[in-house]
């Protein structure tokens, strides 16, 4: 008797595919009206639960006995839901007092408190269930906000801030709170972008689409707003950090609720030209400024003064009332240039050992860019680093000078203008040491206002950079000299895998043998470092001028005359 064929069964029955199709038709439906309806999320889960489309209890609100710290038996308040996997409970923190979860069946009864925490789980188990069932109809905007809700700090326990707070110095971040503020403002050119546009929508093409709008949106508004102001373009750069926030939503979505769609779209190339540095000629030109000193357009301005005697030509300077407030900047650029240490590290450098700023230590011949309980970054930890002894000799002068005016002039340290209301303990109250950039008394600089000196002396002399370049510039001028990368990351206290991925151009160069052979770091001058070809040579100076000419280039230099005894 012939065997009787079996029916394959790992087929589908007949009509399956169409009642499935029909049951997605439905729970889009159900979303869909919740959303425009405003209607709860419990209401929700209960409708899809009536039609069968979610097969998991409703979350209610119950009673629970935890122990407490002194071992003593609490009754808290907890929202639990009784999935077919596992029970799931999620404590409201809640003190339940009399009431037992009969009682928190009574609408009259429940504190608002422990509502508020029902309806937010509930709200996450419906967008879990849209996510599942209809994962093309979610808005792009509602992932973005929820993705940027987890970050809110306003959202988060104490025990929650201080994690991502901890997180935050281990993946290298200043603060947490700086990175959500501009997440926020991403967020918010983004939103304007996307505005209904659903996850069925994101292709390849989204990133390019998003560029392209954003940089032709200006051009199409004239190039000017309301105001007649200027519209600029946004950067690439910018642009780029922008989508990366999407990504990062989108991201988020994937892992936290695994949809079953493919969601992901390809960033526009990013091209991001050679680092410029500043050299050491155009760092010399912004000194000689600070110092007071003319620039006349083809060398820097001079005249004949009476002496023992004699008559000598000397350099013209401005009255010192005049670029007095300039000296300080001059300090500034010389420890940027020759540390590598950054902008805000260095206003905070005194001369001693402290414990919330970094410290210049002259006896060995090290720089501290952190205090010795300041708080380390992994991605830019600020590291130590020992300093060429000219370099030290230099600051040791500083140092000397700085005491000589203190003992002559009494300086005293003045209290901060605003105290930190949330710093505990010593970190409190200012530690008592003067500053190596100060304003002429010991005291610090404010970083709005060194800013704004440094754009200012930049514009004077025509360098066309910021003040972040004048690491590179030092970096550059180190091997130039002859140092190796993996010295100068030392020196500069930069890891080598910083150095690796911004100065690619001077590794290839020292891979090739194109670098002059090392300098002795211990009797090298600063005069071989700054400029080891002598390709410089000496400052240039124009021929004496008359008083009028002089007072001429001074105005023009922001002065009102230009020798101070005239």
């Amino acid at each position: 008797m012939p065997r009787k064929h079996q029916k394959d069964a790992h087929l589908p029955l007949i009509g399956y595919h169409e009642i499935e199709a029909g049951k997605i038709e439905l729970a889009r439906a159900i979303f869909a009206v919740g959303e425009s309806e405003n209607v709860p999320a419990l209401e929700v889960l209960e409708k899809l639960g009536t039609y069968k489309l979610a097969e998991e209890p409703l979350p209610y609100l119950a009673v629970r006995e935890d122990r407490a710290e002194d071992g003593s038996l609490r009754r808290v308040v907890v929202v639990r839901q009784n999935l077919a996997h596992a029970r799931v409970e999620k404590s409201t923190e809640l003190d339940a007092g009399d009431l037992g979860t009969e009682d928190l069946k009574d609408p009259e009864k429940v504190p608002a408190a422990a509502r508020k925490a029902l309806d937010d789980y509930a709200e996450d188990r419906r967008f879990r269930q849209q996510v599942m069932k209809a994962p093309q109809d979610i808005r792009v905007s509602t992932v973005i906000l929820k993705y940027l809700a987890l970050r809110d700090p306003d959202n988060m326990s104490p025990e929650a801030k201080a994690l991502r707070e901890y997180e935050a110095r281990t993946a290298g971040e200043s603060s947490p709170w700086d990175g959500f503020v501009k997440a926020t403002n991403f967020a918010t050119q983004l939103i304007e972008y996307f505005k209904d546009t659903t996850l069925g929508q994101i292709n390849a093409n989204t990133g390019e689409n998003y560029k392209k709008y954003k940089q032709e949106r200006p051009r199409k508004r004239g190039g000017r707003d309301a105001d007649g102001n200027l519209i600029a373009v946004p950067k690439d750069s910018t642009i780029d950090g922008q989508l990366s926030l999407l990504n990062l939503s989108l991201g988020w979505l994937v892992r936290e609720y695994r949809p079953a769609v493919r969601i992901e779209f390809d960033k526009p190339i990013v091209e991001r030209p050679d680092r410029v540095c500043i050299t050491w000629e155009e760092l010399r030109r912004a000194l000689l400024f600070c110092l007071g000193y003319i620039w006349d357009g083809t060398g820097y301005a001079t005249e004949r003064v009476f002496r023992d005697g004699k008559w000598h030509v000397v350099f013209a300077r401005r009255p010192l009332k005049e670029y007095e407030k300039y000296l300080p900047v001059a300090r500034f650029l010389i420890v940027y240039f020759l540390t590598g240490t950054r902008f805000r590290a260095i206003l905070a450098l005194g001369w001693v050992p402290l414990n919330f700023r970094g410290w210049i230590d002259l006896r060995r011949c090290w720089i501290n860019r952190n205090g010795r309980k300041s708080k380390r970054h992994r991605r830019k930890p600020k590291e130590a680093s020992q300093m060429l002894p000219a370099v030290r000799d230099l600051f040791a002068n500083w140092y000397a000078r700085d005491e000589r005016l203190r003992i002559a002039n009494n300086w005293v340290i003045r209290p901060p203008r605003r105290r930190k209301k949330s710093a505990p303990g010593p970190q409190a109250a200012p530690e008592k040491a003067f500053y190596v950039v100060h304003d002429g008394s010991g005291n610090p600089v404010p970083y709005n206002r060194m800013q704004k000196l440094v754009a200012e002396v930049f514009a004077k002399v025509g360098i066309d950079a910021t003040g972040h370049k004048l690491k590179s510039g030092g970096v550059t001028t180190y091997h130039d000299a002859g140092f190796c990368l993996a010295q100068i990351s030392f020196f500069f206290g930069t890891t080598e895998r910083v150095l690796d991925k911004d100065y690619r151009k001077l590794k290839e160069a020292e891979a090739n043998g194109m670098r002059p052979p090392p300098p002795d770091p211990a009797t090298i001058t600063l005069s071989q470092l700054l400029d080891p070809n002598r390709a410089l040579g000496p400052v240039l100076r124009s021929p004496p001028r008359r008083d009028d000419v002089l007072d001429m280039l001074a105005q023009k230099a922001g002065a009102s005359r230009a020798v101070q005894g005239r």
